[in-house]
């Protein structure tokens, strides 16, 4: 039976949903990840996958996934970046951090002492020195009051496009990196570190537990959606699938 033979069968004669309605509070979706043999294979997999690219340096993720998918992203960017008064918490909160703070901070600092200098370009290095104290302070005194503008400009509606704009062209300068360049930046100790990350988090019981709460609360609705539904109704196979290269190759 070929894939698509498959995918015209009801998926309700395929899986007994009824019975996964049922059971699903009984669900146990404990389980515990093999650390070792699970950080080779993504180790292996991430490998193979930069070595691919290093031969074929001319790829982009643009043209890795294709005009319509990045038609796609871009349309959604424009349509959909958006900051209102939902997200003021969260951008004050950034705008707010001391990294950002430092950074507004040293930017008008430079600015105003270059300025001061050119202005006075006589004025002796001890006043100078002096100056520049004074200017911190102010600075410190008036940084907040500075900061609560830059989240005002952010979250102004008028500013939304501009928003959008900037999402739009920082997109559009990922997509043109060569894939290689992206791979080569994550190191093997970066790689290590990342994949220690995900396996601790996928070994977190709390996480874990809350996962099998979500879906006891999915499994009903989903089985409710899909016991009249097609695999036809969801996909469309054009040429030979994996699914008949995998059972060919059996």
């Amino acid at each position: 039976m070929t894939s698509k033979n498959i995918l015209q069968i009801p998926l309700g004669h395929l899986v007994n949903f009824q019975k996964l309605e049922k059971s699903s509070d009984d669900l146990d979706l404990s389980y515990s990840i093999k650390t070792k043999e699970t950080a080779a294979l993504a180790t292996l997999i991430h490998n193979e996958i930069r070595s691919y690219f290093n031969k074929n340096k001319k790829i982009t993720a643009r043209s890795f996934l294709g005009k319509e998918a990045v038609k796609t992203i871009l349309n959604a960017i424009e349509h959909n970046v958006v900051l209102d008064k939902k997200s003021e918490r969260w951008v004050k909160s950034i705008i707010h951090s001391d990294y950002i703070k430092n950074l507004f901070g040293e930017t008008i600092h430079v600015a105003i002492v270059s300025f001061y200098k050119k202005v006075n370009p006589l004025f002796g290095g001890l006043a100078t020195s002096m100056l520049e104290k004074q200017i911190r302070g102010a600075i410190d005194f008036v940084i907040n009051m500075v900061l609560d503008v830059a989240v005002g400009f952010v979250l102004n509606p008028k500013n939304q496009k501009m928003f959008a704009q900037f999402v739009e062209g920082l997109a559009n300068e990922i997509l043109d990196v060569p894939m290689h360049s992206i791979l080569e930046s994550l190191s093997d100790d970066n790689l290590r570190h990342i994949i220690e990350l995900s396996l601790s988090l996928s070994n977190d019981t709390v996480l874990q537990n809350n996962t099998q709460k979500l879906i006891k609360h999915l499994l009903p609705k989903l089985a409710k959606a899909l016991k009249a539904k097609k695999g036809a109704d969801f996909i469309e196979l054009n040429n030979e699938s994996l699914l008949d290269l995998l059972h060919n190759a059996a």
